[in-house]
This record gives C-alpha cells, structure tokens and sequence, in this order.
C-alpha cells in the first residue's frame, strides 16, 4: 500500500530547482568575473538571476502554485488496483476496472524522452477520468509515479508546452 499526502514531492520538483538554478548563475558569475572585484561578481549573480526569473523561474512558479492548489488537500491511497483519492476531505474509491482513461499531460521533452531544458520540464499531470463521469487531476507534486500502478493500454499521453490544470 502506498499513501501520497498533500505535497510529498516539494523538495524534488521545487527546491532542487531553485538550487539548481542558484549554483548555476553563480558558478557561471564567479568564472566571468574571476578576476573582477566582489561587485562586479555580485552584479553578475544579481544580473542573471533578473535575466533567468522571467525566462525559467516564472514558469517554474506558475506550474508550482497552480499544482499546489491543485493538490494541497489532496491524498491519494493506491493498493494492489484499488484507489482511493480524497479532495477537500470528498472520498473518491475506484479500482482499475473503473478508470475510462488516464491522460498524462507532460512537456514536449518528456513526451519524446528527451532531455530537460527548462526547470518546468518535469512538471506534469494526470487527468483520471472515470467511467462515471468523474475527473480527478492528481499533479506530480502530489503523486509522480500513478503511472507506474495503470496498465500502458489506459494511459494516453498529451504533449503541453507548459502543462497547467487550468486552460489559457
């Protein structure tokens, strides 16, 4: 039995990110201005963070809220088929014979095995829809490996550009 809660995958979808990008604009400042003064490398570091936050942290941001809000309180129980999703303390109890389709909503990257470009690449989505008419959305932040417990004939997989609950 496994038991996913709230935002098990914060650390990894998240703060790993943040990190990420953080080491990276300052190794890249310190070997530009290895010779500069501690001002200019503190230029270097401020300049790229205001460069990077439009182009990769927004986006980062933008997928991270929505997810949370998403699934903030949300769990979701998977034992040998049977599922249990709750949302805002509302129990939904399914099997695998119940699931009409799963749509595993994922970056042009992932959905070609390719590699990461952007923080936001490994976010991603399911869309559980239930042969009664129910519609779950379990993000990753929640729950990164349903797939792994759905038969491949179920999953169907959706190539977004930035995979957001919401529609634009």
């Amino acid at each position: 039995m496994k038991n996913f809660k709230g935002l098990n995958n914060i650390r990894y979808y998240l703060y790993r990110s943040l990190i990420y990008i953080g080491l990276i604009v300052t190794v890249v400042s310190l070997i530009i201005g290895y010779d500069e003064s501690i001002e200019r490398i503190v230029g270097l570091i401020t300049f790229g963070f205001f460069w990077l936050t439009p182009i990769s942290i927004l986006p980062l941001l933008i997928l991270f809220f929505n997810y949370s809000k998403e699934n903030k309180t949300s769990s979701l129980i998977i034992d040998n088929g049977n599922f249990e999703f709750s949302k805002n303390k509302q129990i939904t109890k399914f099997t695998l014979s119940d699931i009409e389709e799963i749509e595993l909503n994922i970056s042009p990257n992932l959905f070609y095995n390719g590699l990461t470009f952007f923080l936001w690449d490994e976010y991603y989505y399911t869309l559980v829809k239930l042969k009664n008419g129910d519609n779950l959305i379990i993000t990753c932040l929640l729950c990164n490996e349903l797939e792994t417990h759905i038969p491949n004939e179920l999953i169907k997989r959706k190539r977004r550009l930035l995979p957001t609950t919401f529609n634009f």
